[in-house]
């Protein structure tokens, strides 16, 4: 990219285009603070800027349309995509839509969705689904189950790679012995065999669904001294205190 030919500049901009599009509700002032943030300065070449807008595109695609088994998707083609998909994204719905996650594995037929409401003590839920119908920014989060019901999940604002797998063999000695201020910005979901759930992040919050509603109860915690399926979640509160949550049957990660 010689820097005094006119005719690098559609490229340059179209970079950066994308990169602002993946993010359509955050201020351009704001882009160019994320930008300098990866090392785009007063200095800066026109190149530079090019693999900053794509380190961006990496951090927050533009869309995500994974393959699974033979049910196709719809891909959006009209913003470059700067890497190959991620497993797993977290895509944040517009207020007060919730967060999704989403993640596939390798060579499986069907992926994993975990919903999450924006207020506290919201339960979460986590399904299997068979194909992303429509995932982009800007638009609606359209996901079927597996069960062929579709699902309108509110609008797109922002899509993040994550490196981590939402599946539950990936995720089961994830609470064991893990203590609070080790969590960092970890979001776990834990389903009991009981049906009873669990949502953990610097609160803990435990659902168990009632004749009429769901009862949330929140519970501090400080850590857990034991937490692998087929053993009950033993919450360490402060004070010494011990609390006995029912035996766990399933633990995912949501964030």
């Amino acid at each position: 990219m010689h820097p005094e030919d006119p005719t690098r500049i559609p490229a340059v901009v179209e970079r950066l285009r994308a990169a602002w599009e993946a993010q359509p509700s955050v201020p351009f002032a704001q882009l160019w603070a994320q930008l300098e943030s990866v090392g785009v300065g007063f200095n800066a070449t026109d190149a530079e800027l090019v693999e900053a807008c794509d380190e961006l595109l990496r951090r927050h695609p533009y869309s995500f349309s994974p393959v699974l088994s033979e049910v196709p998707t719809v891909s959006s083609s009209d913003a470059p995509s700067a890497s190959p998909a991620p497993r797993t994204v977290v895509v944040e719905t517009a207020d007060p839509g919730p967060v999704v996650t989403l993640s596939v594995e390798p060579g499986e037929p069907l992926g994993w969705a975990v919903v999450r409401g924006r207020r506290a003590g919201v339960q979460p839920v986590v399904w299997r689904f068979r194909a992303v119908r429509a995932c982009r920014a800007g638009a609606p989060l359209v996901v079927e189950d597996a069960e062929g019901f579709v699902h309108r999940l509110g609008v797109v604002e922002r899509l993040t790679a994550a490196g981590f797998s939402v599946a539950p063999r990936e995720n089961a000695a994830a609470l064991e012995g893990l203590r609070r201020a080790e969590l960092g910005d970890r979001v776990f979901v834990v389903r009991f065999a009981d049906d009873s759930w669990a949502l953990v992040g610097h609160a803990l919050w435990w659902f168990q669904v009632g004749r009429r509603a769901v009862d949330a109860r929140r519970l501090k915690w400080v850590g857990f001294e034991s937490g692998m399926p087929g053993a009950p979640l033993l919450v360490r509160t402060p004070g010494a205190g011990l609390e006995e949550l029912p035996l766990v049957a399933e633990v995912f990660r949501a964030i």
